[in-house]
């Protein structure tokens, strides 16, 4: 017997209600993924960063706070160090005052040392170093914005109203953050010196990367700079790469938590419409029950059939929502206004597997509440049951 054949031809015995559930439970699928998404960046960026060598060193007073230039020097000289790179985040807009991405203004030394998976081609790294006005571009910005290698970007600072035109010399590697636009320090503090009245950018970093050369010389390193600088009218915090991103996200972990508890709810929901769907299902299919166990069939096969129509709507209620989200957040730029400089939501594949394993569990369990019920009932009370 054909089990397969037959429960495909029973999901169209009501066609419409097998729709609707099919869709309820894609678009519950499609939140379920795209919230666990926005929920795991933590984790993710943890991940990410759990064997870097790299530290980071920002101002005590917290991110709002800048460092002195000056301080390149000095971290440059303490032992255990490989490179170190001032970077600072230069709020600009391109086009439009609501065209935004993230600039960055970097120095120049030390960048494909501490970013060696970033694959900056050596033609663009030399261009780079050669050019003041050079920048690196992440490859979504170029095809975002259509850009092309020599292309002139104009920019335009929000905070301090100064202009920056930038040329493109070369595309940043396919590991790099997919949003970066990165341009000379050296450049920037040469413009901002046009317009004194501004802010200082020989005070203006955010904060400092460093590449210490071994895992085991983290600690000591981000004591030894802490140290160097205390009771300093700019005292820094060192960290390392995992605990700055940890300290990061930790404004979002209300966020994060609440995201979760809506997965919940989510699931749930999901569970008591599979739910009502299998038994409505399996109650109007008294007689046909009865019937096929007066033939011959055997309790189980019965059973299966009826569990095996509720876990399929399940499935492809699963599959179809989780394919979507998985499709609209890998190619559209969602929460890049909220993340900024961490680019945008991305979901995991395990996000995916984990959405249609529990579309499959909730399929099963409730199909198989009502379809054990109903063949344990007598066939002849089955048969005159109305």
């Amino acid at each position: 017997m054909d089990f397969a054949r037959i429960i495909f031809r029973d999901l169209g015995r009501n066609s419409r209600r097998t729709i609707m559930t099919i869709t309820s439970i894609a678009v519950s699928l499609f939140v379920f993924c795209a919230l666990m998404s926005f929920a795991e960046l933590p984790d993710q960026m943890r991940a990410n960063a759990n064997n870097s060598v790299r530290l980071v060193c920002r101002n005590k007073a917290g991110l709002g706070h800048g460092l002195p230039q000056a301080y390149t020097q000095k971290i440059q000289g303490l032992p255990h160090i490989t490179a170190v790179s001032a970077w600072n985040f230069f709020g600009s807009r391109y086009r439009r005052p609501d065209d935004t991405f993230p600039t960055i203004d970097v120095d120049v030394q030390g960048l494909e040392v501490i970013w060696p998976e970033w694959q900056i081609q050596p033609a663009a790294l030399a261009s780079f170093k050669r050019s003041r006005r050079a920048a690196l571009v992440a490859p979504k910005l170029m095809q975002r914005y259509g850009w092309h290698v020599g292309d002139e970007v104009a920019l335009f600072g929000e905070q301090d109203l100064v202009p920056v035109t930038t040329q493109i010399v070369g595309v940043l590697g396919p590991k790099a953050p997919e949003n970066y636009f990165i341009f000379r320090r050296d450049y920037l503090v040469e413009m901002y010196r046009q317009f004194p009245h501004r802010v200082n950018p020989e005070y203006d970093v955010d904060f400092y990367w460093i590449k210490a050369d071994s895992v085991s010389s983290i600690p000591s390193i981000m004591s030894e700079v802490d140290e160097t600088f205390a009771n300093s009218s700019y005292e820094t915090m060192t960290d390392s790469e995992v605990g700055f991103f940890t300290s990061l996200m930790s404004r979002l972990n209300m966020l994060f938590a609440l995201a979760k508890v809506i997965c919940v709810i989510v699931l749930i929901t999901m569970t008591l419409v599979a739910a009502n769907t299998a038994a409505m299902s399996v109650r109007e299919r008294r007689r046909e029950v009865a019937t096929m166990r007066a033939i011959g069939f055997a309790r189980r096969q019965v059973a299966a059939m009826l569990i095996g129509e509720s876990l399929t709507i399940a499935l492809i209620g699963g599959i179809v929502g989780c394919l979507a989200a998985y499709t609209m957040l890998w190619t559209a730029d969602i929460g890049r206004e909220i993340m900024g400089p961490l680019g945008a939501i991305r979901m995991p594949l395990m996000v995916a597997l984990y959405g249609i394993a529990g579309s499959a569990i909730i399929g099963f369990a409730s199909g198989a509440i009502p379809a054990f019920h109903m063949v344990r009932r007598n066939i002849v009370d089955l048969l005159r049951s109305n």
